[in-house]
């Protein structure tokens, strides 16, 4: 599993640099768009996320990885909110890489 995390504005934070071992100096403070170029489909899922102000779950991508191959990702998102409960102060993106157990889910059926 993998977790993203950026703020209202849409830049990523220190805890997504934290989880994914990045270093801050390089991701801290960009936007996602900036940061995920090659998967511009999870910024805009985050986007997303903040814009609606409303989490998904159990949903399904088609992504490139860093070889340039088509992976399906499972994922949801969620709000991330200030100690008070009312005010958003970002939203995270958990996801994991299904394009196997697809295919052995679909050989599974087929026999």
């Amino acid at each position: 599993f993998r977790f993203e995390a950026v703020e209202v504005n849409g830049d990523i934070n220190r805890t997504a640099c934290r989880i994914l071992g990045l270093a801050q100096g390089l991701v801290t403070g960009k936007h996602c768009y900036t940061v995920f170029t090659k998967q511009a489909e999870l910024a805009a899922l985050l986007m997303q996320t903040l814009t609606m102000k409303q989490p998904v779950n159990r949903q399904e991508i088609v992504v490139l990885d860093a070889t340039n191959r088509q992976i399906l990702l499972g994922y949801g998102t969620i709000l991330i909110y200030a100690k008070n409960g009312n005010t958003v102060l970002g939203a995270g993106l958990i996801f994991q890489d299904i394009t196997n157990l697809i295919g052995a889910s679909k050989t599974v059926k087929e026999n």
